[in-house]
Protein backbone atom coordinates (compact mmCIF):
# COMPACT_ATOMS: atom_id res chain seq x y z
CA UNK A 1 0.00 0.00 0.00
CA UNK A 2 1.27 3.28 -1.17
CA UNK A 3 0.66 6.28 1.31
CA UNK A 4 0.79 9.87 0.30
CA UNK A 5 3.33 11.01 3.25
CA UNK A 6 6.07 9.64 4.60
CA UNK A 7 7.68 10.54 7.72
CA UNK A 8 11.07 10.74 5.41
CA UNK A 9 9.32 13.06 3.41
CA UNK A 10 8.60 15.36 6.50
CA UNK A 11 12.16 14.92 7.63
CA UNK A 12 13.82 15.67 4.67
CA UNK A 13 11.13 18.92 4.90
CA UNK A 14 12.63 19.79 7.92
CA UNK A 15 16.42 18.99 7.15
CA UNK A 16 15.97 21.57 4.24
CA UNK A 17 14.23 24.41 6.97
CA UNK A 18 17.24 23.47 8.87
CA UNK A 19 14.66 22.17 11.53
CA UNK A 20 16.31 18.99 12.25
CA UNK A 21 16.86 18.03 15.62
CA UNK A 22 20.83 17.94 16.12
CA UNK A 23 21.43 15.15 18.09
CA UNK A 24 21.60 11.30 17.56
CA UNK A 25 18.29 9.45 18.27
CA UNK A 26 18.57 6.51 20.41
CA UNK A 27 17.38 2.68 19.68
CA UNK A 28 15.78 2.85 22.59
CA UNK A 29 12.78 5.05 23.48
CA UNK A 30 10.74 5.79 26.67
CA UNK A 31 7.25 7.69 25.81
CA UNK A 32 5.51 9.41 29.38
CA UNK A 33 2.27 10.95 28.69
CA UNK A 34 3.23 13.61 31.53
CA UNK A 35 6.28 15.19 32.28
CA UNK A 36 8.89 13.27 34.23
CA UNK A 37 10.64 14.60 37.50
CA UNK A 38 13.99 13.11 37.29
CA UNK A 39 14.94 13.03 40.81
CA UNK A 40 11.97 10.61 41.22
CA UNK A 41 13.52 8.42 38.67
CA UNK A 42 15.32 5.58 40.04
CA UNK A 43 18.63 4.24 37.61
CA UNK A 44 20.94 2.66 39.15
CA UNK A 45 23.55 3.52 36.56
CA UNK A 46 23.38 6.86 36.95
CA UNK A 47 22.20 9.98 38.99
CA UNK A 48 22.42 12.82 35.95
CA UNK A 49 20.22 14.69 34.58
CA UNK A 50 19.03 14.91 30.96
CA UNK A 51 19.62 17.46 28.30
CA UNK A 52 16.50 18.81 27.11
CA UNK A 53 15.85 19.15 23.42
CA UNK A 54 12.16 20.09 21.39
CA UNK A 55 11.45 17.23 19.65
CA UNK A 56 9.16 18.29 17.06
CA UNK A 57 6.26 19.96 19.45
CA UNK A 58 7.65 17.54 22.32
CA UNK A 59 10.05 17.37 24.64
CA UNK A 60 13.17 15.21 24.16
CA UNK A 61 15.02 14.05 27.29
CA UNK A 62 18.41 12.69 26.97
CA UNK A 63 20.99 11.55 29.20
CA UNK A 64 24.92 11.38 28.67
CA UNK A 65 25.24 8.19 27.93
CA UNK A 66 22.57 8.33 24.93
CA UNK A 67 21.12 4.67 24.96
CA UNK A 68 18.18 5.70 25.84
CA UNK A 69 15.59 8.83 24.95
CA UNK A 70 12.35 10.02 27.03
CA UNK A 71 9.91 11.69 25.08
CA UNK A 72 7.29 13.53 26.91
CA UNK A 73 4.84 16.45 26.80
CA UNK A 74 3.24 15.35 23.07
CA UNK A 75 -0.28 15.51 24.25
CA UNK A 76 -2.48 12.52 24.88
CA UNK A 77 -3.75 9.87 23.00
CA UNK A 78 -2.91 7.50 20.00
CA UNK A 79 -2.71 10.13 17.43
CA UNK A 80 -0.20 12.55 19.25
CA UNK A 81 1.81 9.51 20.22
CA UNK A 82 2.00 7.64 16.81
CA UNK A 83 2.72 11.20 14.87
CA UNK A 84 6.16 11.07 17.54
CA UNK A 85 6.34 7.51 17.11
CA UNK A 86 6.60 7.42 12.99
CA UNK A 87 9.40 10.17 13.33
CA UNK A 88 11.82 8.44 15.42
CA UNK A 89 11.27 4.96 13.63
CA UNK A 90 12.12 7.40 10.24
CA UNK A 91 15.47 8.57 12.72
CA UNK A 92 16.67 4.87 13.59
CA UNK A 93 14.96 4.58 16.61
CA UNK A 94 14.01 0.41 17.35
CA UNK A 95 12.41 -0.19 20.70
CA UNK A 96 9.41 1.67 22.41
CA UNK A 97 7.50 1.38 25.82
CA UNK A 98 5.35 3.87 27.01
CA UNK A 99 4.49 4.80 30.65
CA UNK A 100 1.72 6.80 32.08
CA UNK A 101 -1.17 7.09 34.35
CA UNK A 102 -5.13 5.58 33.30
CA UNK A 103 -7.92 5.59 35.36
CA UNK A 104 -9.72 2.41 36.26
CA UNK A 105 -13.26 0.74 36.15
CA UNK A 106 -11.86 -1.70 38.66
CA UNK A 107 -12.97 -2.10 42.16
CA UNK A 108 -9.35 -4.09 42.96
CA UNK A 109 -7.18 -0.87 41.73
CA UNK A 110 -6.02 1.90 43.93
CA UNK A 111 -4.44 5.63 42.92
CA UNK A 112 -0.98 4.29 42.37
CA UNK A 113 -1.22 1.04 41.65
CA UNK A 114 0.69 -0.73 39.17
CA UNK A 115 -0.61 -2.50 36.42
CA UNK A 116 0.40 -4.90 33.99
CA UNK A 117 -1.27 -4.60 30.72
CA UNK A 118 -1.97 -7.91 28.84
CA UNK A 119 -4.26 -6.71 25.86
CA UNK A 120 -6.05 -3.67 25.33
CA UNK A 121 -9.46 -3.16 23.76
CA UNK A 122 -8.90 -1.01 20.69
CA UNK A 123 -11.70 1.66 21.59
CA UNK A 124 -9.28 4.46 19.40
CA UNK A 125 -9.10 4.98 15.52
CA UNK A 126 -5.18 4.71 15.00
CA UNK A 127 -4.44 1.00 15.32
CA UNK A 128 -6.83 -0.24 12.48
CA UNK A 129 -4.37 1.76 10.11
CA UNK A 130 -1.43 -0.21 11.28
CA UNK A 131 -2.60 -3.88 12.47
CA UNK A 132 -5.37 -6.27 10.87
CA UNK A 133 -8.94 -5.57 12.34
CA UNK A 134 -9.62 -7.24 15.95
CA UNK A 135 -11.45 -6.52 19.11
CA UNK A 136 -7.95 -6.38 21.21
CA UNK A 137 -4.48 -5.12 21.03
CA UNK A 138 -1.63 -7.70 22.62
CA UNK A 139 2.06 -6.28 23.59
CA UNK A 140 5.25 -8.28 22.91
CA UNK A 141 5.28 -11.57 25.51
CA UNK A 142 9.08 -10.64 25.44
CA UNK A 143 8.34 -7.18 26.57
CA UNK A 144 5.98 -8.01 29.21
CA UNK A 145 8.29 -11.03 30.68
CA UNK A 146 11.05 -8.67 31.31
CA UNK A 147 8.35 -6.14 32.55
CA UNK A 148 7.28 -8.65 35.36
CA UNK A 149 10.42 -9.86 36.02
CA UNK A 150 11.50 -6.22 36.76
CA UNK A 151 8.55 -5.87 39.23
CA UNK A 152 9.26 -8.63 40.96
CA UNK A 153 12.59 -8.07 41.26
CA UNK A 154 12.14 -4.70 42.95
CA UNK A 155 9.06 -6.77 44.63
CA UNK A 156 6.58 -4.37 43.73
CA UNK A 157 3.08 -5.10 44.15
CA UNK A 158 1.25 -4.96 40.40
CA UNK A 159 -1.99 -5.99 38.60
CA UNK A 160 -2.17 -7.70 35.54
CA UNK A 161 -5.05 -7.28 33.20
CA UNK A 162 -6.35 -5.24 30.09
CA UNK A 163 -7.12 -1.86 29.23
CA UNK A 164 -9.33 0.18 26.75
CA UNK A 165 -7.83 2.29 23.99
CA UNK A 166 -9.90 5.00 23.26
CA UNK A 167 -9.40 8.85 21.69
CA UNK A 168 -12.68 9.81 23.27
CA UNK A 169 -12.45 9.39 27.33
CA UNK A 170 -15.78 11.17 27.90
CA UNK A 171 -17.85 9.13 25.41
CA UNK A 172 -17.23 5.73 26.55
CA UNK A 173 -20.83 4.63 27.75
CA UNK A 174 -22.26 2.60 30.97
CA UNK A 175 -22.99 -0.47 28.56
CA UNK A 176 -19.46 -0.76 27.10
CA UNK A 177 -17.84 -0.67 30.64
CA UNK A 178 -20.33 -3.60 31.52
CA UNK A 179 -19.39 -5.57 28.69
CA UNK A 180 -15.99 -5.12 29.19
Amino acid sequence: MQVIIEPEMFLTYMKGQGKLPKFVIPKKIIFSYLPIKYPEVKNSNTTEKPVSHKFFGARFDLFENKKVGVVSQFGFGAPALTIELELLVAMGAKEFIGVGTAGSISSELNVGDFMLCEKALRGEGVSAHYASSSEYSYPSEKLNLNIRNAFNGKKLNFYEGATWSTDAVYRETVDEGRKY
